[in-house]
């Protein structure tokens, strides 16, 4: 079957795919994390304080007293949209996780779109790699680590990543 993949018509260097990049990466590279159409704005409202509180607090301070206070939202209503707390905390771990996919599916393609050569592809992707892996990236690298490991055992986390998966590879 032939790739039906619609690419530009600006000719890369060969070896390298700069211009010829399929339409499902380029969208990604311009794609934002949206909520899911059909979530509650109460819902989401927990999730991105949770979020917020994520980024700014070591995991063992994001408490639910905490997510409500900065939220403004009571515990009935919580407990309305998500089965328990820790349920709360997985899906906006998997929407963090996905964020950071998101990220990266953007530096990669302005990495494709940016290189006229096979060489500078291989300096732009080195320098990536120097990047991400920088000392200061450390505290991400090991969030990502934490996130793989706290799905063991734990099925509905699993399948909240998997969900997150599956809109990253579908978009």
């Amino acid at each position: 079957m032939a790739d039906k993949r619609k690419t530009s018509s600006r000719k890369a260097p060969r070896g390298v795919r700069a211009a010829g990049r399929p339409a499902s990466i380029r969208a990604k590279s311009n794609m934002a994390i949206e909520p899911v159409p059909s979530s509650h704005p109460t819902r989401e409202r927990l999730i991105e304080v949770t979020l917020q509180l994520l980024d700014t607090l070591p995991r063992e301070q994001v408490t639910s007293d905490r997510v409500l206070a900065d939220s403004g939202i009571s515990k009935g209503s919580l407990y309305h949209h998500f089965q328990d707390f820790f349920e709360l905390l997985e899906v906006a771990l998997a929407r963090q996780f996905a964020r950071t996919v998101d990220a990266n599916i953007a530096a990669i393609a302005d990495l494709i779109d940016k290189a006229r050569s096979a060489d500078e592809m291989y300096s732009l992707i080195g320098e990536l790699f120097r990047v991400t892996h920088a000392r200061e990236r450390a505290r991400f690298r090991l969030r990502r680590a934490m996130l793989a490991g706290a799905t063991l055992g734990n099925a509905r986390f699993q399948a909240a990543l998997a969900r997150e998966q599956d809109r990253l590879t579908q978009a």
